[in-house]
């Protein structure tokens, strides 16, 4: 498996990753982001998989005052950025991890949240594959997994073949700048059924561009 921490880099641009994104998409992706966000208001243990610049961290930070949060990320200056936006009232415990997520031995069992917000979306089915894998043996039966992300068009009408076009363009983008290994979304939802997860909420953005998914783990 690629080491994915010595062949993607989002700190060149992680201090204008926000404006970037609200540029180009307004207030659509953290709609997304944020859309089930109080479905973990009471989580003890979350882990957050490619955070970024803490927007997510932020928010859960002030609804989620006491829990203990593990953020991995393979950016520290994103992980610099995320650290700055817990607020004092926050009385939980926060680990900030620089690490690479395709190598990381994650502890069976160890977390009831997990959350992958526009992070899947990186990496192709071979990776994800085996990441999957490993990530859903890190979430306790019955724990709910968190994942926005953007959503392949079906091509059957103009505005889904525009929105193909758009997500092309986006692809090229951070294959050039930040070294992603993926070409395309690759719906993580088949694997996550072979790991005893079933989809229990969905929310769709942008005319189903964008998905907000609550995942459950078999008890």
């Amino acid at each position: 498996m690629k080491n994915y921490s010595k062949s993607v880099s989002f700190c060149r641009f992680a201090r204008s990753y926000s404006i970037l994104e609200k540029f180009v998409f307004k207030d659509t992706l953290e709609k997304a982001r944020f859309a089930c966000l109080d479905s973990i208001s009471e989580a003890k243990k979350i882990l957050l998989l490619g955070e970024g610049d803490g927007r997510f961290l932020e928010k859960l930070t002030s609804i989620n005052k006491n829990c203990q949060i593990t953020v991995l990320d393979a950016s520290p200056i994103m992980l610099g950025l995320a650290k700055e936006k817990v607020p004092v009232t926050f009385q939980g415990k926060i680990h900030f991890c620089e690490e690479d997520v395709t190598i990381f031995p994650f502890a069976c069992e160890a977390f009831d949240v997990v959350v992958s917000h526009f992070f899947l979306d990186c990496f192709t089915e071979e990776t994800l594959t085996a990441l999957l894998k490993n990530i859903s043996s890190t979430l306790h039966p019955g724990g709910k997994w968190l994942i926005a992300d953007f959503v392949e068009p079906s091509l059957d009408t103009i505005r889904s073949i525009n929105q193909f076009i758009s997500l092309r363009i986006l692809y090229v983008f951070f294959r050039l700048i930040c070294g992603i290994e993926a070409h395309k979304v690759v719906s993580p939802n088949k694997m996550l059924k072979a790991h005893g997860l079933h989809e229990s909420h969905c929310i769709s953005f942008s005319k189903g561009l964008l998905k907000s998914l609550i995942y459950i783990k078999q008890a």
